[in-house]
């Protein structure tokens, strides 16, 4: 993705004046050059994949890809900054198709010049958000994903507006095909943090790939030449689209202060012993403004994973301290 600034809060509205959800980051940048102008007017039209957008597609209807592209593999690059990775993919890789996604209109015109230079005609262009291109790629349609160099929003406070976040992340694992591949490159040691921790949650298994290590087929951007003459050393990851984990939320609901006591007590070692369980992913449970009531979330790989903590719950303290204890759960991913 480019080196975007964190310069805008922009809201697509609905039909209702609502905003369909937040878009953060430019979409603009430096005055078009008069070259970079007409190729947006030439060639833009062509390239982009239609209905995508709410407007061509109100009832987000899943797109029919195997008509569109003759059965050929779907790969997706999400944010492709100035194109030079997506146009080396694609004239290396002539047999797949390869979806790009990017708002930034500069980056667009930069992709359009390249792809007019390198003469590749396996190329399509969502100029927008990728979560509505996420929104209507049929269920497990992409064979491979990229996400180079994303915006680093490099403030904790907007840590949560990164790619690598549930949001985000459970709808490309939706639109993935089990076993594609996704990678992430990056040179901010918090975003790699972010990526390791969080990727997993949604149903990805990291590779053993050498970090610090490209892939055999991986160009070295504009972007990555700079951070290393900044001195910002690439990571790369690799990981793997699995089955969607299952997953736990909602609230425990004591009667009264001493079931409360209780589960107080018990509280700090079951959750110990839930996080160090083989395929637990995620597990907190958290106090609310209502001392009687706590905020639960629960993530784990698989269903015998989640089978396995409930049967060991049972043989524990907890169990006794959470007897007759209400609550309000939902449980996904069981099917």
């Amino acid at each position: 993705m480019a080196d975007k600034d964190d310069s805008s809060d922009a809201r697509e509205k609905g039909p209702d004046g609502e905003p369909w959800r937040n878009f953060y980051g430019r979409i603009h940048g430096k005055t078009l050059r008069a070259s970079q102008k007409e190729a947006l007017s030439r060639d833009l039209d062509e390239l982009t994949l239609r209905g995508v957008t709410r407007e061509e597609n109100p009832s987000r209807t899943p797109l029919d890809l195997a008509g569109l592209f003759a059965d050929r593999p779907v790969w997706l690059e999400i944010g492709f900054g100035g194109g030079e990775h997506l146009v080396h993919m694609a004239a290396r890789y002539p047999e797949v198709q390869i979806l790009g996604a990017e708002p930034f209109v500069n980056g667009i015109a930069m992709l359009l010049g390249k792809i007019r230079a390198a003469g590749v005609e396996n190329l399509t262009i969502h100029p927008g958000d990728v979560r509505d291109l996420l929104d209507v790629l049929p269920e497990g349609s992409v064979s491979k994903a990229f996400l180079n160099y994303p915006d680093p929003w490099p403030k904790r406070r907007h840590h949560r507006r990164r790619f690598v976040t549930e949001g985000y992340l459970a709808l490309l694992h939706r639109a993935m095909a089990p076993g594609a591949e996704f990678r992430v490159a990056t040179d901010i040691p918090s975003y790699v943090t972010q990526t390791l921790a969080e990727v997993p949650k949604v149903g990805f298994t990291r590779v053993d790939h050498p970090i610090g290590s490209p892939w055999d087929d991986w160009l070295s951007t504009r972007y990555e030449q700079k951070a290393l003459r900044e001195g910002r050393p690439p990571h790369y990851m690799t990981f793997l689209r699995g089955a969607a984990p299952v997953r736990l939320q909602g609230r425990l609901i004591c009667a009264g202060e001493a079931e409360a006591a209780l589960v107080r007590a018990a509280l700090p070692e079951h959750i110990r012993l839930s996080r160090a369980e083989p395929g637990c992913l995620h597990f907190e449970v958290t106090p609310t403004d209502d001392p009687l009531v706590w905020q639960v979330k629960e993530v784990f790989t698989d269903a015998a994973a989640f089978s396995a903590h409930q049967a060991r719950s049972e043989a524990t303290p907890w169990a006794e301290a959470a007897k007759g204890v209400g609550g309000e759960f939902e449980v996904t991913g069981l099917d």
